[in-house]
Formats: C-alpha cells, sequence, structure tokens
C-alpha cells in the first residue's frame, strides 16, 4: 500500500465497523451549522469590489 492509501483504508474500516455510522448527507450535516443570514459575509458577493475598495479607502483614510 502506499501512504496516501493507509488512512483511506483505514477511515474505511473504521466507518464500516463504527456503531456511530453516519446516516446524514452533506447537506443536512451542513444545514445544521447556524452560521445565520450570509454567514461572515459583511456585503453581497456582487458588491465586493465596492465594499473592497471603500475599505481600503477607510484605512487610508480616504474615501473612493
Amino acid at each position: 500500500m502506499t501512504i496516501s492509501q493507509v488512512p483511506k483504508r483505514g477511515l474505511e474500516t473504521y466507518a464500516s465497523t463504527s456503531p456511530e455510522r453516519a446516516e446524514k448527507t452533506a447537506f443536512e450535516t451542513f444545514q445544521q451549522l447556524d452560521l445565520g443570514p450570509g454567514g461572515y459575509a459583511v456585503a453581497p458577493a456582487g458588491d465586493a469590489k465596492a465594499v473592497i475598495a471603500r475599505a481600503i479607502g477607510a484605512k487610508r483614510g480616504t474615501r473612493p
């Protein structure tokens, strides 16, 4: 076995014998995370360039 195959095989073995096998999908797991509206975003992605320009301008003491 290669080095990368060893941990994969270990995880496969654990998953098949673990009494707490995950029955949830990735979406169900993600859905349980409480990131609130928009997670940690301070602005919509479409406004990113303008928001970054304002943040840099505020830091420099100038406003674009």
